[in-house]
């Protein structure tokens, strides 16, 4: 049996779809810390992203009931995979000097990149509906294609990711 891939969302997956989190079957997501900190400052409001903020914060509460995240995560539900937050983490070497704003989609992105180093043998991805932070990943011209730290879109994974969003594997 194939190990589940692992999905880290980007804040507008949960911004546009509150309920994301059900619609990944069997595999694991990842939420960067940074996510929720961006969720928490849209949650204020009477709009459709305000709503979806604060359903997803709530979604998440529900699926911990009181439990600690933990080194795997809770499980968000049967037959679907675990679910954690994962704390900001630094840029590989490689990349630093490619990155050098303290910006939230540059944490979300070296965040990523972490989780995808320390599952090597795991099939990892960015999802993200946010064409900047997407294209972040396209310019290979700026690294090592060799390094295998560039974001590629694939249309093949549409079918695990919520309408209209896209992915990009980070290979």
């Amino acid at each position: 049996m194939a190990k589940p891939k692992i999905f880290v969302l980007d804040t507008n997956i949960p911004l546009h779809d509150y309920k994301s989190i059900r619609h990944f079957q069997d595999n694991d997501l990842v939420i960067p810390i940074a996510v929720i900190e961006e969720l928490d400052k849209f949650k204020k409001g009477n709009d459709t992203l305000s709503f979806n903020a604060r359903g997803f914060l709530r979604e998440l509460d529900k699926i911990t009931d009181g439990r600690l995240f933990g080194k795997d995560g809770v499980p968000i539900g049967p037959k679907l995979g675990n679910i954690k937050i994962e704390p900001n983490h630094p840029f590989p070497d490689q990349l630093k000097d490619l990155f050098l704003d303290d910006i939230q989609d540059h944490r979300i992105l070296a965040t990523a990149i972490w989780v995808r180093d320390q599952h090597p043998d795991r099939f990892t991805a960015l999802v993200t509906k946010d064409i900047n932070l997407g294209g972040t990943g396209r310019y290979p011209r700026r690294c090592s294609p060799e390094t295998g730290l560039w974001l590629r879109y694939r249309h093949r994974l549409e079918a695990h990711c919520p309408k209209g969003a896209q992915t990009q594997p980070i290979i």
